[in-house]
């Protein structure tokens, strides 16, 4: 993508998505519902436990991709296939912690510039998990942080 092409097609790839209700969730829910209409959204969730996007309409596209644990050989098999999906994406933008491993990489192997999403001050993340993070996040155009303290984290991180 050159610098002067507009971004059209923008890819969401999230964990899992349980309702409008929790905090980024909701956040998500309000942007994608506020985007401009020359911006065309999907939101890809890694994981199938969203009875609520079946039942309830969502300001865009949905798809649930039924991927296991990152670890399982079965998960990253289908990643190549992934990637020639996301092609037609101008833009990804990873949500949550498996997708900002995954989404890296599979931007990496589409040619699609990756945005990698950081809410929080990672205290959860044990040393393996920060080692993977820096590993794939070198692959994203960049990352996005929703406060100063999480952007601050992360560089330090």
């Amino acid at each position: 993508m050159s610098a002067r092409q507009p971004i059209r097609r923008v890819l969401f790839l999230v964990d899992h998505y349980v309702d409008p209700y929790g905090g980024t969730e909701g956040q998500l829910h309000a942007l994608l519902g506020a985007l401009p209409p020359h911006i065309r959204a999907e939101m890809w969730v890694l994981r199938n436990e969203s009875s609520w996007l079946a039942q309830n309409p969502f300001p865009c596209r949905t798809r649930l991709l039924g991927l296991g644990s990152l670890a399982r050989p079965g998960t990253l098999l289908r990643l190549p296939g992934l990637a020639r999906e996301i092609r037609r994406f101008d833009l990804v933008q990873t949500v949550f912690n498996d997708a900002s491993l995954v989404g890296p990489l599979l931007g990496a192997l589409a040619q699609v510039p990756v945005l990698v999403s950081r809410r929080d001050l990672g205290f959860w993340q044990t040393p393996t998990w920060l080692q993977l993070l820096r590993r794939t996040s070198r692959l994203a155009r960049g990352v996005v942080a929703n406060c100063e303290a999480v952007a601050a984290h992360t560089v330090d991180a």
